[in-house]
């Protein structure tokens, strides 16, 4: 269940994002996470399924335009899965889309719970 945009909370299976302070949780853990973590990780909550480019997941964290080449939005992907993702080399939540970006899988746990 997707919260409506106008509550300050997300959550996505086990994940949740309390926007108002910016506060994250993973399976009612506390994650620290720093301002491009935060801003890149709730760009992609915020629509769930939608798959984001490099440069927009650049943008979101950093407010510029994105410079190919940088490897930043890569790095801090591989952050955020090391903060959340049980297995962070093979993610439930944070999915690569080859050649196209990145993207919050909304069905991230669902798999699992069947069994």
């Amino acid at each position: 269940d997707v919260a409506s945009p106008t509550t300050s909370m997300l959550r996505i299976g086990e994940l949740e994002i309390h926007h108002k302070h910016r506060r994250v949780l993973m399976a009612g853990r506390g994650v620290e996470l720093n301002h491009g973590e935060y801003a890149m990780l709730y760009c992609m909550a915020s629509s769930p399924g939608q798959v984001f480019s490099k440069a927009q997941l650049y943008e979101a964290a950093w407010g510029e335009e994105y410079l190919y080449g940088t490897n930043s939005v890569e790095n801090t992907i591989w952050r955020l899965r090391k903060k959340l993702e049980k297995e962070p080399r093979h993610p439930t939540y944070i999915k690569t889309v080859v050649g196209m970006g990145y993207k919050i899988d909304i069905d991230g746990e669902e798999q699992e719970s069947k069994n």
